[in-house]
């Protein structure tokens, strides 16, 4: 099983190391993923796993592919300033409601191809 840690606001995989070694950071497409991570505040899955949302402490609200691709953003949402704390995928899963450390809430529609 890979472990995976935090290291500088990046993800690296934690593998047993001599000393002196520096973990590096995953790759991402060939180059290093300099993206700074945040930590997940909300989850919404879709029904068969095959994409989530996930609610960030900017205020944005990730898509991202969980079968293939596994963890690619493909897409970001921005309605909020502050923490997205809740998300909630409607019955279709056409669209989903997001709540905010804000005070907002807001309802996004979701064009996927599944």
């Amino acid at each position: 099983m890979r472990k995976f840690i935090e290291v500088n606001g990046l993800l690296v995989e934690s593998k047993e190391k001599t000393e002196g070694e520096v973990a590096t950071p995953i790759k991402k497409g060939g180059k290093k993923n300099a993206e700074k991570l945040s930590p997940v505040y909300s989850l919404a899955v879709h029904s068969e796993a095959l994409w989530g949302l996930n609610g960030c402490e900017d205020g944005s609200i990730k898509l991202f592919t969980i079968r293939y691709e596994e963890g690619k953003c493909h897409h970001t949402l921005k309605q909020h300033e502050l923490v997205v704390s809740a998300l909630e995928l409607a019955a279709d899963e056409k669209s989903v409601l997001s709540g905010s450390w804000d005070k907002t809430i807001a309802v996004n529609a979701l064009l996927i191809s599944t």
